[in-house]
């Protein structure tokens, strides 16, 4: 969370950065209870993978998304965009 909030400089993405990596959790767990798969080394890191992807693109769309759907409905909007928002709403 501390890196986030260096890194973007807002609280709000920082928050919404960390709550994406719940679904991919979750995800690990309900596969493991469906398939009946005890938790052992293998799906602990699999589990670990699953959480550091979805923070990467969480952070990555956080980063990249933010300023280019700012500058695309300026564009739309008829209006020139010098400058993209900081990511911080």
């Amino acid at each position: 969370m501390a890196v986030g909030l260096t890194e973007l400089g807002s609280f709000r993405a920082a928050v919404a950065i960390v709550f994406g990596s719940v679904p991919g959790l979750t995800g690990t767990v309900v596969g493991l209870w469906v398939t009946g798969t005890t938790l052992n080394t293998l799906s602990f890191l699999g589990a670990i993978v699953s959480v550091i992807g979805a923070l990467c693109i969480s952070m990555l769309l956080s980063l990249i998304a933010t300023p280019t759907v700012y500058c695309l409905l300026m564009r739309l909007g008829g209006k020139a965009a010098a400058q993209p928002p900081a990511v911080d709403h």
